[in-house]
């Protein structure tokens, strides 16, 4: 096929695919206008008939994947240029790679004629495993008789696909010690591991024409420019964002780092014994300048139980700026010759010690680059954890996904296209694309005005709600201390697992919650029922695999993007759905004050209270967006039907007497389909075990309302 490709020529056959007698219709697929409708306007975006950066949700039901899939492969193949999709969840990528999609895609070009462009997954460094970490393990913790199960599944694995999910699934059981944490190659390690599938993966990223990723390898390659690779000299000048809408968390985890000065002092502390007296006497400078660190920061942070008091900017005061950067600078003066001197005898050193010498040196790093120039586009600070006060350095980009300008501004004048495609990228029903804009750090004039694709009619789906008078999912309470903490209400616990009971006896319920203290808070009072609890460090993959098979009650924080569970032959495999709490993102103090300050800079006249009503804002938006996507997990095709049910009572009702002013914005996560039958059909569950329609509760309502009137008479 040629490499020139004319105005129509990809419409044309974007059109031919997805139209009512199309090709997807002659096999054997039903014709969704808006799949058609997006499909033709990715066309569009691909030929440069929009602005550089295109907004556009699908909703469940539009058939997004394919609707992406087949415009981009024809271009790839019409024009040999290369592209990129990223998602949020390995999950999803799996299943692009190897479920339907991808297979149809390929069959459409092939029956056209057309070349299809060769494809590579990459996914992240610690997916895969290190096999000469593990081995160092396994001499330390087994006698080499009982290594020998683990030595074989290892090498299967490196003649497989070399991941540590592979060699997981030939195991039984981690022995005890080891984590898989411990045995996944790291970015930072050596190209010395042993895994060559790793580095084949990476090859062939390079002459691939179509690269499936993820969002945390596209910040890292768009940051560094060396992840995926350029072996021919073309850039990747396509790029579709799948999931989106986790765009942004993806880049804060990335480009916003925390450090503790105590690790320091714990790692020379046990590394001392292997330093000469000339290294360890530095080693003792090093400790106490940690030491003076941690006091500087309990000093300028003596409450941290109090959010607003845990957190400092360093440039808000200048004397303190200048002595933590003094301590800091002597612990850096040191670094080079103790690393210099335990790498010399690492191979005299055990498997543990050598892994702490590696921390040491990303320690090391961090603290060299922790000063004013190396992130002048970021801001440093201190921090005290909440519960314990463990003193903190930090460092925040204000926008952190503003890396996405390094993505569509690359080197050698490519000007790359983007697009931005979540079944949950606005801000609700009937919303703007305004905050997923603000986050992105992007020049306005860049987006495409966005736009929405929405089926008309798609499964049904009822709710199930929380009388508001029930306890609030938080309570304050004493610590042993006596200092006043915040912490899961017993209360509130109880009503939510006599709620899932409840729920469970209409059939397998799939229970979202927000964290996994609370999971396994839930999972001690469920004991009754064959529940699944999801605890941290385990899989999401195998509990999925035991709900699909034994059903039941499965508890999980991991389930709110990225899942499509169904039974074997693809039916519906849950039909009730329960998400416990508003998914509010956890406080992150340090980095409000950086956006305070980041406004602030852009306009010292904006008052306390309106940068306040910002950052409410961009919590709700948060919640609202990660509630869609869990309310999205129970309707997945246009038969399915279920209930969700909302254990938390600050969730507003559709009629005022309940509304809880503060949340009343969520109800823009309800999809528009269902809003009807949220606003006529709601239930509520009381805590004497009945159910009531919104009618009955009105009435009631009027009535006791009467009754008081008279009374007051």
């Amino acid at each position: 096929m040629s490499n020139k490709c004319t105005p129509t020529q990809l419409i044309e056959a974007v059109d031919q695919c997805f139209n009512s007698e199309g090709w997807l219709v002659r096999q054997g697929l039903t014709f969704e206008p808006e799949q058609h409708r997006y499909a033709i306007d990715v066309a569009r975006w691909l030929q440069g008939d929009t602005k550089q950066i295109a907004l556009m949700e699908a909703e469940t039901g539009i058939g997004k994947t394919l609707g992406y899939m087949i415009p981009l492969m024809l271009h790839l193949s019409f024009t040999g240029k290369r592209g990129l999709v990223a998602t949020h969840t390995v999950h999803l990528q799996n299943q692009i790679m190897q479920e339907g999609d991808l297979a149809l895609a390929k069959d459409y070009l092939d029956d056209c004629g057309y070349r299809i462009a060769s494809i590579a997954q990459v996914i992240g460094a610690n997916h895969y495993l290190n096999p000469n970490r593990l081995k160092l393990l396994l001499n330390n913790y087994l006698t080499e008789e009982k290594q020998q199960p683990y030595l074989q599944a290892m090498e299967s694995c490196l003649a497989q696909d070399g991941l540590l999910e592979t060699f997981l699934s030939e195991i039984e059981a981690l022995p005890e010690g080891i984590t898989e944490d411990g045995i996944a190659i790291k970015t930072k390690d050596s190209s010395e591991h042993g895994n060559d599938q790793f580095q084949k993966d990476r090859l062939s990223a390079q002459d691939a024409d179509l690269i499936i990723t993820s969002h945390t390898v596209a910040i890292i390659d768009a940051k560094y420019n060396t992840m995926l690779g350029r072996k021919d000299g073309r850039d990747i000048e396509f790029m579709v964002l799948d999931e989106a809408d986790g765009f942004e968390r993806a880049a804060e985890s990335f480009m916003g780092k925390k450090f503790w000065p105590s690790r320091i002092r714990r790692l020379l502390s046990v590394l001392e014994p292997h330093l000469t007296p000339k290294r360890r006497s530095q080693a003792y400078e090093a400790i106490n300048a940690a030491k003076a660190i941690e006091g500087l920061i309990c000093k300028a942070c003596p409450e941290y139980h109090d959010d607003k008091k845990r957190s400092l900017l360093l440039e808000d005061g200048a004397d303190l700026t200048e002595r933590v950067h003094g301590q800091r600078e002597i612990i850096v003066s040191h670094a080079s010759g103790i690393l210099g001197l335990l790498k010399k005898r690492a191979k005299n050193l055990d498997n543990d010690t050598q892994m702490l010498v590696e921390e040491l040196e990303h320690s090391f790093a961090f603290l060299k680059e922790f000063n004013n120039e190396d992130h002048k586009y970021g801001y440093l600070g201190i921090s005290r954890s909440p519960i314990k006060g463990i003193s903190a350095l930090e460092v925040t980009y204000p926008k952190p996904a503003a890396v996405i300008n390094q993505m569509v501004n690359q080197e050698k004048g490519v000007n790359a296209r983007l697009m931005l495609t979540s079944a949950t990228l606005s801000d609700g029903n009937k919303g703007s694309f305004k905050s997923i804009q603000g986050g992105l750090g992007v020049r306005v004039e860049l987006f495409e005005e966005g736009d929405f694709y929405r089926p008309e009619k798609f499964g049904d789906m009822r709710f199930i709600l929380t009388f508001p008078q029930i306890p609030a999912p938080f309570a304050k309470t004493l610590d042993e201390q006596e200092q006043i903490v915040v912490a899961l209400s017993p209360s509130w616990l109880a009503y939510t697992a006599s709620l899932i009971t409840v729920a469970s006896e209409r059939g397998p319920l799939l229970v979202l919650t927000s964290s996994y203290e609370e999971t396994m808070r839930l999972g001690e009072l469920l004991t009754h029922l064959p529940v699944i609890v999801h605890r941290p460090g385990e899989a999401l993959k195998e509990k999925l695999a035991q709900f699909q098979e034994h059903k039941g009650v499965l508890l999980t924080p991991a389930a709110w993007e990225g899942v499509s569970l169904r039974d074997n032959d693809g039916g519906q495999l849950f039909q009730n759905l329960m998400i416990t709490r508003i998914p509010t993102p956890p406080p992150n103090p340090f980095r409000e004050k950086v956006m305070i300050r980041h406004w602030k800079d852009w306009n010292p006249k904006l008052r306390d209270d309106k940068l306040e009503g910002w950052l409410q804002a961009a919590r709700q938006n948060r919640a609202i967006r990660k509630f869609r996507q869990g309310v999205g997990r129970l309707i997945r095709k246009r038969t399915d039907v279920g209930t969700v049910w909302i254990a938390d009572p600050r969730f507003p009702w559709p009629i005022s007497i309940a509304t809880n002013k503060t949340w009343t914005n969520l109800k823009r996560a309800i999809p528009e389909r269902f809003l009807e039958s949220y606003q006529r059909h709601s239930q509520t569950y009381w805590a004497d075990g009945s159910f009531k329609t919104l009618d009955e509760v009105a009435r009631g309502f009027r009535q006791d309302v009467t009754k008081s009137e008279v009374e007051s008479v």
